[in-house]
Order: structure tokens, then C-alpha cells, then sequence
């Protein structure tokens, strides 16, 4: 089914009223038919593929964009993403220490949780909306974590106590949509996630990446330790903002971004941002402490310290998995090292076909157009000394610089003004019949336009 995408959006939906926005109705259409794995559209899913399709960007986009339709498997990519999910972490599951207090604690901070259980419908009481499976099977439903009650009384269950969950079957079942399972479910919680952070979406951003389904897989060293490189190459001038990647595990990361890299050393450290802790498993986006400035066609490399104690598989990989995923492995983007010296490409055309998860994030630096002038006409006669000088808008513009000169090369000027917001300005006292040139040029906070042709 696609349960598992009603319970990501009911998730989002929720986090993004508890951060004070308005309610919003994102589309399960697109989730069950965009997530980019090999299962069907109501083949079922999990909490990975809500994160690879969020993290790449590939949405959430509204319901009236693309409504649901149990019977349509066509993943429509034509609309641009409602907001950026920047995060998604997966949160201690039932056999963890200390659980319970973890989730109350994200639900209390973070509103509605993703979570599973295993759906018997012996198990249910609808005299009181109450759920209580004790078995061993498997989970095979994914629901929305709302809420808590310690003192619920669930009908079959050891002792009281519930948790409050919405179900994704309508309005018309259980308690308006929601009902109880109990604390002591022994199949509730085996996968448990939250999506906390969003951005505003932004027509200009960009994203680098190779991982197009995620970190579902770990590599390592039988170390703790493990070092990853990505090489990334600019299509137009770019401002990095952001660095992200997938943990496997709690620990820590550190970002080194470098303009050059020769199989062997990275030279021209650009930015780095180190010792960066992680709680919990799951995709990780942290901000720089300043932009880096990127020319057109330039390529740089970002090299990634991954530290997780406990476990010995600290490299996100996306890998080819049978009847699961097949990405795209790319070819020479990616290295991997156990002493941070010795470096191994990975990826297509080597015996190690994985690509490595770590993705840059940033903004096209957009410069306005030259503007067009409109009026007066070029070599117009009988102008007013006086005249309204007018030129289209440019896009992306915010002001705009009007010179007037009686030289064509403008070394010298009878009128200059900059931070015009209009498309349209007065000129005054201009010698009489005398030859007058006039251009303009647009600007924004990326910088500013070539001049318009005189």
C-alpha cells in the first residue's frame, strides 16, 4: 500500500504547523509514484524512501498539484518542491534504552512522528479504538505517531498506557481516523522517523549530488573511522552554502572543501566545517560559516571525516540492491580512504560499484539582464531638455544606474544616479541642441548587469 507516504506527509504537515506555518495538504500521489526505488506504487514503502525522495529535492508539492489515485502509477516531476526538507533522522525504535522518553520528547518538540507496526485485525478493539498485538510477525503498516496517554486502558495489554496514532484510512474508521496502540505492542515502533527542518523554497538554489536514492548501505574499514572524498563541478557561478550527507550512526563529521585534488592530495582549502555531532542515523544537512564563491566551470571537492563509535560501516553508500534499488553509479566522482592519506576511487570502472552520499547545496548566482531602452528612440530629434527616460525591466533586478552623457564613451557624465527602482526617470536642464547618450544597467545582491547598448 501506500500507507507510508500518508505517514510522511501527516509528519511534515504537522512539524510545519508546530514552526508556526499555515496548514498545508502535500501530495501522497507523488511520493508513492516518484520515490525512485523499484517497488510499485502501492507496493509498500519505508522511512528510506521518504527520505531519498525528500532529500533529493524531488518534492513534497501540494495535493492540487497532483491528487491522489490509487490506480495511477505515473510520477508526474514537473512541479517544483512546496519548501526543502533538510533533514531526516531516524529515531530509536522500541528496543532502544530509554525510548519512550525519546519519542515523547520529539513529539512534544517536533509534532507527529513516522512510525510501523504490524497490523492484525484480531488485535483491535473498536469498542474503545484500543490496539494490542503481542506476536512475533513482522511489520506491515506504517502510521503517524500524534500523541501519548500513560494512563489508557488497552484491553488485552499488560498494563495501561497508549500511544495516539492517526491511521491513513479515512475520517469513517476508528475515532474520526485515530486510535490507540498500547506500550507494550511488541511490533509498534520498529522504524521511527521525523523530518525537522525545512526551506523555504528558492527558484535559484541548487543541488549537487550523485546519491539519487540515499545512504542505504555502510561501508567501512573495521573501523569506527573512514574518510570519503566527492568531486562536484559548478555549471555557472555559485554560492556554497550548505554541506550534506547520510550517517549510518551517531557520531561526529567534518567537511573539508578543497579547490583541487590529484588522487593523492587535496591542495586550496576553500571552507571546512568540522566535529559536527549527530544523534541520530539519517540525512544531515549543516550550514558553513560563510559562502563560498564559485566561478562557472570550476570544479572542487569535498572531503568528509565520518566518527561513529560502535559501528564499523561509517560510509553512506548508495548501492544496487535486488528487487530494492539500482542507481546510477557514477564514474571518477568519488574516493574513499582508511587513514585519511591513501585514496580509492570507487564508482563505474572499479570493483567497488558504490557511489558515496555527501551532496553540496547553494544558489545560483543570478545576475540581472542588461535592460533595453525604450524611449526616446535612438537618434530621436526634438527631445525635451527635459525628457522621461524609460527602459524594460530586467529580470531579478532590485535598482538600476541611469547615466547621460554627451560622449559616447561616457569619460564624462551630465547625469548619474544609481538605486533607480523604477523602469523610468526625469532628467532635467539638458543643453539644447546638443547630441545626448543615455544607457542604463540593472542590479541586484548578486552584482550587477552589463551596460544597455547606447
Amino acid at each position: 500500500g501506500s500507507c507510508w507516504s500518508f505517514t510522511t506527509n501527516s509528519a511534515i504537515e504537522s512539524n510545519w504547523l508546530k514552526q508556526g506555518l499555515s496548514s498545508f495538504d502535500l501530495s501522497e500521489q507523488n511520493f508513492k509514484n516518484c520515490h525512485g526505488f523499484l517497488w510499485g506504487h502501492c507496493d509498500g514503502g519505508n522511512a528510506e524512501l521518504s527520505s531519498s525522495y525528500l532529500s533529493r529535492q524531488s518534492g513534497p508539492i501540494l495535493e492540487t498539484q497532483n491528487a491522489y489515485n490509487v490506480n495511477e502509477s505515473t510520477c508526474v516531476s514537473t512541479y517544483s518542491p512546496t519548501a526543502f526538507i533538510t533533514d531526516a533522522y531516524y529515531l530509536p525504535t522500541r528496543l532502544d534504552d530509554n525510548f519512550q522518553y525519546q519519542m515523547k520528547w520529539w513529539l512534544y518538540n517536533y509534532g507527529a512522528l513516522y512510525t510501523n507496526m504490524h497490523w492484525d485485525d484480531d488485535s483491535y478493539n473498536s469498542s474503545n479504538y484500543s490496539y494490542y498485538y503481542s506476536g512475533e510477525s513482522g511489520s506491515n503498516h506504517a502510521v503517524t505517531l500524534v500523541g501519548w496517554d500513560d494512563n489508557y486502558v488497552v484491553i488485552g495489554a499488560p498494563a495501561n498506557g497508549a500511544w495516539i496514532i492517526k491511521n491513513s484510512w479515512g475520517t469513517y474508521w476508528g475515532q474520526n481516523g485515530y486510535f490507540y496502540i498500547s506500550y507494550y505492542d511488541t511490533r509498534v515502533h520498529s522504524e521511527t522517523a521525523v523530518f525537522p527542518n525545512r526551506l523555504d523554497f528558492n527558484e535559484n538554489s541548487d543541488l549537487f549530488f550523485y546519491d539519487e536514492i540515499g545512504g542505504i548501505s555502510g561501508y567501512g574499514y573495521m573501523s569506527t573511522i573512514a574518510y570519503g572524498a566527492v568531486k562536484f563541478t559548478t555549471t555557472g557561478s555559485f554560492s556554497l552554502q550548505k554541506v550534506a550527507t547520510w550517517m549510518r550512526a551517531p557520531g561526529t563529521v567534518s567537511f573539508y572543501i578543497y579547490s583541487n585534488f590529484n588522487g593523492s592530495n587535496f591542495t586550496g582549502l576553500l571552507a571546512s566545517l568540522t566535529n559536527q555531532d549527530v544523534e541520530n542515523p539519517g540525512y544531515h544537512t549543516f550550514s558553513l560559516n560563510a559562502p563560498v564563491l564559485l566561478a562557472e566551470n570550476t570544479n572542487f571537492y569535498i572531503k568528509v571525516n565520518y566518527s561513529t563509535p560502535n559501528y564499523y560501516w561509517p560510509l553512506p553508500m548508495e548501492v544496487e540492491i535486488t528487487d530494492y534499488c539500482s542507481p546510477t553509479i557514477e564514474t571518477a566522482k568519488c574516493w574513499i580512504s582508511s587513514n585519511n592519506s591513501s585514496w580509492t576511487q570507487i564508482g563505474t570502472n572499479t570493483t567497488n560499484l558504490r557511489d558515496l552520499c555527501v551532496r553540496a547545496f547553494g544558489e545560483n548566482i543570478v545576475l540581472p539582464a542588461a535592460p533595453v531602452l525604450n524611449s526616446p528612440l535612438n537618434n530621436g530629434t526634438n527631445i525635451s531638455i527635459n525628457p522621461t527616460l524609460t527602459w524594460t525591466a530586467s529580470t531579478s533586478a532590485t535598482s538600476y544606474q541611469l547615466q547621460v552623457s554627451t560622449q559616447s564613451n561616457f569619460s564624462t557624465t551630465v547625469f548619474d544616479q544609481s538605486n533607480i527602482t523604477s523602469t523610468s526617470q526625469q532628467v532635467t536642464n539638458l543643453a539644447q541642441t546638443t547630441i545626448h547618450y543615455w544607457r542604463v544597467r540593472a542590479s541586484n545582491s548578486n552584482g550587477t548587469s552589463p551596460w544597455s547598448e547606447v
